[in-house]
């Protein structure tokens, strides 16, 4: 079956929500579309019997001219439209040439708009985005393509990014998640499968880890035709950095309770293996062989008893002798001690103070010897020709001090790990450091935290309560 051209046009331009009407080089009516007589309420016959173009657009005789005449258009120019009701009411018009088949004009093409239908529409998602925005969950909507379309305020303070940033953006390219979670997205978006609650992590603007529940919705309009995606994620970094401390206390509870019930029991034998060592070593002489064998149990010895004072400390941690004391006075200290050890390895090593006095009530000593451990381990962790920055920051009631290397950084297994008692990567390390450390800051109200990334370095983190 043919389909006329006319009826086809005709067809098209009438399903068009927007006003059409065209005029003649001399200014008459010669089309109307269904939408024109819909917001007029007049019919065809009575808009071309007008005659005059200003009497449908009241008060834009000017306007029509200049288009008419020069072929200059006009766009978007707020005007009145005159009724069969006798109201005018508000419309957004544009005028354009209306050009035949050899670019000479033959009169104009003017569109125009309910204004009020448009301000209705512009406040039904005024106040759909107002709701988005006093959701606290972060709302990112995506088309069908992946790019995102929609980023609410929960989605800018959850990331440290605006809607500028990430607008028509992939959303691979602007959120670095975990392989599983985008297979999940990308299969919402090919089959619409939806997913809820999956626990990802995600790097913010400013650098911080982040652990969200993300859910998955397809977007469908009233046709049941897809749009896009619309995804929903739950900052849980607070909970999670609370269940990670509540599983550290359980297991220093239960090696606790291990070194209580076995340390001094362990101690008291080896201290008489210890001595019966000693005595067997003055029964030979300087240079007799067995001496470098007794030499070698006795360091051991010694070892096994190092780890079993940390082993104590853990058990029984010493009531810290608290005083309040500036932070940056005691990590002045500490650059003392230390300058000449980062000098030994070629490590250069930084420290960034606080303007304002960073004072808290902690046991000096036991502090120090947290900021040691961190130092050190830095240093091991770095090699030679590194860099190691300390910083020390004062927020509204707490100070944080980092521990920022350029080593080569730390696994994510080993980062699940890392204050597990006896945990190490080092050949000769006792694995307690960190655990004894970590009890030590908990002791104190603060908290220890790390974060790594192979290959680009490592930031620990330590937060202290400010002085009340």
């Amino acid at each position: 079956m043919t389909i006329n051209s006319n009826f086809l046009r005709d067809r098209i331009l009438d399903s068009i929500p927007v006003g059409i009407v065209t005029y003649d080089s001399h200014g008459n009516v010669t089309y109307v579309n269904k939408t024109a007589q819909t917001i007029t309420g007049y019919d065809m016959q009575e808009i071309q019997s007008f005659q005059s173009m200003n009497y449908i657009l009241n008060g834009d005789r000017e306007i029509f001219w200049k288009t008419l005449q020069s072929g200059q258009p006009f766009f978007g120019f707020e005007s009145y439209c005159p009724t069969k009701s006798g109201k005018d009411i508000p419309v957004v018009t544009s005028t354009t040439p209306l050009l035949d088949e050899k670019s000479q004009q033959m009169g104009i093409v003017a569109t125009f708009i309910d204004n009020s239908e448009m301000n209705r529409l512009r406040a039904a998602e005024e106040h759909a985005t107002l709701i988005l925005d006093h959701i606290s969950d972060g709302v990112v909507t995506l088309n069908t393509e992946g790019v995102i379309t929609g980023f609410n305020r929960g989605a800018e303070e959850i990331t440290g990014m605006s809607f500028e940033d990430v607008k028509n953006c992939r959303f691979e390219e602007v959120f670095s998640l975990d392989r599983p979670i985008l297979d999940k997205l990308r299969e919402t978006l090919r089959t619409g499968r939806e997913f809820k609650d999956n626990k990802a992590k995600i790097v913010d603007k400013e650098g911080r880890t982040r652990y969200i529940l993300v859910t998955t919705r397809v977007l469908r309009n009233r046709n049941d035709t897809v749009l896009g995606v619309m995804l929903t994620y739950k900052d849980i970094t607070m909970q999670e950095m609370l269940e990670e401390q509540i599983r550290q206390s359980e297991k220093l509870a239960v090696i606790g309770e291990l070194a209580a019930g076995t340390a001094h029991e362990i101690r008291n034998p080896l201290t008489s293996v210890k001595g019966f060592i000693q005595l067997l070593d003055r029964k030979y002489e300087m240079d007799a062989p067995e001496k470098e064998y007794f030499r070698i149990i006795l360091s051991e010895l010694n070892r096994v008893n190092d780890i079993i004072r940390e082993f104590l400390l853990l058990s029984k941690p010493t009531d810290p002798n608290l005083r309040v004391i500036d932070i940056n006075s005691v990590m002045e200290d500490i650059r003392t001690l230390m300058t000449s050890d980062a000098l030994l390895h070629n490590i250069d090593l930084e420290f960034h103070f606080s303007e304002d006095p960073a004072e808290c009530e902690v046991d000096v000593e036991q502090i120090k010897q947290v900021f040691i451990n961190l130092i050190r381990n830095a240093f091991e962790a770095i090699g030679l020709n590194g860099r190691l920055s300390i910083t020390t920051r004062v927020l509204e009631k707490e100070c944080e001090v980092l521990f920022a290397d350029n080593g080569p950084g730390i696994s994510n297994e080993a980062i699940s790990r890392i204050f597990e008692p006896f945990f190490t990567t080092k050949e000769e390390g006792t694995g307690l450091g960190l655990t004894v450390s970590y009890r030590i800051i908990q002791n104190h109200g603060g908290t220890i935290s790390v974060d790594s990334e192979e290959g680009k370095g490592t930031t620990f983190k330590v937060v202290l309560p400010l002085k009340k």
